[in-house]
């Protein structure tokens, strides 16, 4: 047998060994924290339109976690980061009308009288 053939199967053989990273079939778990804190670092990131999907993400799947009413406002400030002011001032509305949190709330009073705002809404701001 040539080295050259020799050495193939060797690398063949070599390769078969190396176990499988992914061999032990186990789940990945994202826990909330997180998932909050991957939307949250996106968000410091100012990559607005993926922090908004991961903190959809997060709304999605724990929707009784206690930093719900935060997520919900961060989505908000992704949407007004996005210039996507109408959808803002709704969800930040939806966030006002709960007034589960004060100073969530809060802070989304004065939001959505940036938003609307820019809306060119000044009766509502």
């Amino acid at each position: 047998m040539s080295i050259a053939i020799r050495a193939i199967w060797i690398l063949i053989f070599s390769l078969a060994l190396i176990p499988d990273a992914r061999a032990d079939n186990s789940p990945l778990v994202i826990t909330p924290g997180l998932q909050f804190d991957y939307a949250q670092k996106l968000l410091h990131e100012k990559d607005y339109a993926t922090a908004m999907v991961e903190f959809k993400r997060f709304v999605h799947f724990f929707p009784y976690h206690r930093k719900i009413n935060s997520a919900n406002l961060q989505i908000a400030r992704c949407q007004y980061n996005l210039t996507q002011y109408h959808e803002s001032a709704k969800t930040l509305n939806e966030i006002i009308l709960k007034d589960q949190d004060k100073e969530i709330t809060r802070q989304a009073v004065f939001l959505q009288s940036d938003a609307f705002l820019k809306l060119g809404n000044q009766g509502y701001a």
